[in-house]
């Protein structure tokens, strides 16, 4: 594996991780997480699958059941005689009209609906599930509490009551069109914003730059200096796979990228290919390989011998990875091999998924004419034959760690590398 020296801003990470045991780092690093950590992947069967465990839970645990449903009824009483002190959870936007505190109705409605929620909710929390099954279990309720919450319907929501007034029925007619377009154009999923206000090289990405290198998996765009000088080693910004290169590019003042060249960086920026159903066979070791090919690509251009790297979310965990690999792997780090050849050749050659040569080695060696010298199509090395087109001194890759089936290993340049 051709060697990549990297360099990493994470002196806050290290000091964290110096400073907390193992595992409250571990569960600090998932609370910073965006988004409910434990639904990380989280799909239909699985919610399905936590609505049958709490089903269970209601059958072995009747009691419970029982109590939560007196509760509620208590909450609901009190609601009705005006002396419930039931509120929505802080930094919940859905009850801030005044209408809510204001009009008994509204306020009766508020009070019932969050009492009916604290019921299922504290029946999980009291229930035998284990602690990362109920978070799951208050996700899959939260689904659903929200799903029927009143301000979800035009008369159980008073602002858009008040702005259907204001704008003379103009609001629930552009409410009625957005339906339709989400229907038509968004897979019925509600639209966030309106993707016809942005353009990308006019009010979105617009920083100039160029595609220097493209790969079956991605496209890497280096931005042009705004200044004089830059520094030598690069930056390499690896976006999320769901998500766009501008992201890290939105407009002057909030745009990484912009900064990054004003301040004298070297900025390239990896723009992923959108999978399709032909590429379903993807897996982390192809994302891998291909940014191994655009770090190469960047050293090549800048000179640099290494590169610093910044990721985000999903773009994050597959630095993680290629870390992880190049830790294995190189040369540099030999506490950290795996100690049997074969181990070294399972955890260092699949990134690549090169064909096996005639030798043994990792990559295919093109063939050439007799006593010239050809070229590994793989790494890109140079090897040497001899009059009668056999290798005398190939120039095998490190991770074939002597394993060539030349006449003599001595001849293997791999057998000599430390």
């Amino acid at each position: 594996m051709a060697e990549t020296e990297m360099s990493i801003a994470t002196s806050t990470t290290q000091r964290t991780a110096q400073s907390a045991p193992p595992d409250d780092l571990a569960a600090s690093a998932a609370e910073g997480m965006l988004g409910p950590n434990p639904f990380v992947g989280l799909r239909p069967r699985d919610i399905l699958a936590t609505v049958q465990q709490i089903g269970a839970q209601a059958l072995r645990q009747p009691s419970l059941v029982v109590e939560q449903e007196a509760a509620l009824v208590r909450d609901l009483i009190a609601v009705l005689g005006g002396s419930a002190d039931s509120k929505p959870a802080q930094g919940d936007k859905r009850f801030t009209d005044p209408a809510w505190q204001d009009n008994a109705m509204y306020r009766m409605t508020m009070q019932g609906y969050v009492a009916w929620r604290n019921a299922l909710t504290g029946f999980v929390d009291r229930s035998a599930l284990d602690a990362r099954t109920k978070e799951r279990a208050q996700f899959v309720l939260s689904l659903f509490t929200d799903a029927v919450s009143p301000t979800n319907t035009l008369l159980g929501n008073p602002a858009a009551l008040k702005k259907v007034i204001d704008s003379g029925g103009a609001s629930l007619l552009g409410g009625v069109r957005n339906l339709v377009t989400d229907m038509l154009q968004n897979q019925g999923m509600p639209a966030q914003v309106d993707k016809t206000a942005f353009k990308v090289g006019e009010n979105l990405g617009t920083s100039p730059g160029a595609v220097v290198f493209r790969n079956e998996v991605l496209e890497l765009i280096q931005y042009a200096p705004a200044t004089e000088h830059v520094y030598a080693r690069p930056q390499l910004i690896v976006p999320p796979q769901i998500n766009k290169f501008y992201v890290f590019d939105l407009s002057e003042g909030k745009s990484i990228v912009d900064y990054l060249v004003k301040n004298e960086f070297q900025t390239f920026v990896v723009s992923w290919r959108n999978p399709t159903a032909e590429q379903s066979h993807w897996d982390l070791d192809t994302y891998v390989a291909a940014l191994l090919e655009a770090i190469a690509a960047i050293r090549e251009i800048t000179g640099s011998d290494d590169v610093n790297l910044h990721g985000a979310c999903s773009g994050a965990m597959t630095i993680s990875a290629l870390l992880g690999h190049l830790a294995i792997c190189s040369p540099r780090r030999k506490r950290l091999q795996p100690r049997s050849r074969t181990a070294y050749r399972k955890a260092c050659w699949p990134v690549r998924k090169w064909a096996a040569c005639s030798h043994g080695c990792a990559p295919t060696i093109s063939s050439g004419t007799t006593g010239s010298t050809t070229i590994c199509s793989a790494r890109r090395r140079p090897r040497s034959t001899s009059s009668t087109g056999t290798t005398t001194r190939p120039a095998c890759p490190r991770a074939c760690m002597g394993n060539c089936s030349t006449s003599s290993r001595a001849t293997c340049s791999a057998s000599r590398v430390r």
